[in-house]
């Protein structure tokens, strides 16, 4: 029985050059790439230095209310946490600290100083203004 098929030609020279060519510039995006990242990522260093004022922890040492409250999110992937552990989006630094967190900021959370804080974070990532209304509204509690 005979093999039907295309039989290819040993590629040529110049196919040979071009294709090394294409290899090499390849490679070079790859590397010249992999250095811009690394210096993004080098010249904006991530969770250094504090978040903003220092407060005084006076603030925190008595219960500002009894009265029970509730704390929304509402937003997008910044409220929502996108990239965060859980735990340790900003709003839920808001509610309570995170239990390795700095020894000067033990305690400093809304769920210090109201004790009866209720908290539901309704925020999607990627999200927009008038999508919040549309969607996030609607799911509050008792809505």
């Amino acid at each position: 029985m005979e093999q039907l098929g295309c039989i290819e030609a040993p590629p040529s020279a110049q196919m040979k050059a071009k294709l090394l060519i294409k290899r090499g510039a390849a490679v070079a995006l790859l590397i010249i790439e992999a250095i811009c990242d690394l210096h993004y990522w080098q010249s904006r260093p991530i969770a250094v230095g504090p978040a903003g004022p220092l407060m005084p922890a006076g603030l925190f040492s008595r219960t500002w209310s009894e009265k029970q409250f509730l704390l929304i999110g509402m937003g997008d992937s910044v409220t929502a946490g996108f990239g965060a552990r859980h735990g340790y989006s900003y709003f839920d630094r808001l509610v309570s600290n995170p239990p390795d967190e700095s020894a000067d900021m033990n305690g400093v959370s809304l769920r210090t100083v109201l004790p009866h804080l209720q908290s539901t974070n309704l925020a999607v990532s990627g999200s927009t203004s008038g999508q919040h209304i549309e969607r996030q509204l609607p799911r509050l509690p008792g809505v």
